[in-house]
Parts: structure tokens; sequence; C-alpha cells
């Protein structure tokens, strides 16, 4: 099983992939708004007259890949890491400016306790001071999901992470990662997303 690389906001350079994002842009014309989706033809019937046209995206932006699905703030830059496909492991990076949501996706099965342990092996390495304890996301839909709440103190950052380990056929991972304010708060941009995230999520297994 390969090592999780440590969640720190230094990003690896990742390549854009569409493969599970799906993007609406709103067209406006004479103040009707038309949904577009992105690499999808929409038919719009136009008169012979000028038109005042503006084209913009919607707010939220969804990943979508086999069974999970949720919506995101469509501002976070959205990255996927080629190079681990070779490993058995597909990545995704959303990043803001002190958030990042990340899915990671395995081809075959792992404990939980096993990628919880590695990922905390690896701020170990850095001398890193955690604090771990048990969490349950709620969802909109009723539902609950399990996970672990992460705390690393790296010098004067903290880092904030919700790790949630979905096993099936294969291990999935979502995290969402939060540097906590110089009053250990949480930032609008993390409260904002989890928010959406646990009004979206979508977990089909």
């Amino acid at each position: 099983m390969k090592k999780l690389a440590p969640l720190l906001f230094s990003l690896l350079p990742l390549m854009a992939s569409n493969s599970a994002l799906e993007q609406k842009l709103y067209l406006t014309i004479d103040n009707q708004k038309f949904e577009l989706t992105t690499d999808k033809a929409t038919k719009i019937k136009i008169d012979n007259k000028e038109h005042n046209v503006s084209l913009k995206f919607a707010p939220l932006s969804t990943f979508k890949y086999n069974d999970i699905k949720f919506n995101f703030p469509s501002n976070l830059n959205f990255s996927y890491d080629a190079s681990e496909e070779a490993i058995g492991l597909k990545s995704w990076s959303l990043n803001g400016d002190n958030l990042i949501i990340m899915v990671l996706v395995y081809n075959k099965l792992y404990s939980k306790e096993m990628i919880l342990q590695t990922l905390l092996s690896e701020y170990k390495q850095m001398k890193a001071k955690i604090k771990r304890e048990k969490t349950i996301l709620e969802l909109k839909n009723g539902k609950k999901l399990e996970g672990e709440k992460v705390i690393v103190y790296l010098g004067n950052v903290t880092l904030y992470q919700e790790i949630y380990i979905i096993n099936s056929t294969n291990s999935k991972v979502l995290m969402i990662q939060d540097a906590l304010t110089d009053n250990q708060k949480h930032t609008q941009e993390f409260e904002n997303a989890l928010k959406i995230l646990k009004d979206s999520l979508v977990l089909d297994d």
C-alpha cells in the first residue's frame, strides 16, 4: 500500500482532469437565464435582433466518480494526480485559500485503521503533534458517515482534517482539511464547503 503524502498546502504539480468534474454555466440573454453544462450543446432559440449576452460559471460544481458525488464551490482549483494511477490509486484535489478537499480511490481494499495509521506515520516523521478522535458526518438525507477527526500541530500552523473512509469492494477516502485561524477557529471557507458537502454528498455503495 502506498503511503499517503502529507496533506499540506504546498501542492505537488497536478494535472487537471475533467473525468470527475461536472460544471454548469449560466448564459443570460435579455434577462432570461439558460443553464449550460460544459462539453454539452444546448439549443437556444434567438430571433433576428441584437441581444445582451453574459456567461458565467454556476456557483457550485459537482464531483462525480462512480458511487461518490458531491457539490463544491466553483472557485476551488480542481486537480487530478495522474502519476498515482500506476500504483492503483486515483487522487483528486480541490484547493482553496485555506481549504483542501481530497478524494482517493484505491483499486484494492485496505482496512480503515491501516489507511489512518499510514497517514499519521507521515506526520510523526515531521515531529508533529497529533490529536485524533472519532467524528460523524450527518448528511442532509439523514444518513451518517463515521470518520476520524485529526488535528495536526505543525509549528505555528494547525491543520484540521475530517477523514472518511468508505470500504466496499475497494477503499475510498474523502478528506476535508482546514488551516485553522490564529485563535484555532475554522475559516469561513471551510464552514461553507462543509455545509455544501453535507447537503449534497451521495454514496451509492
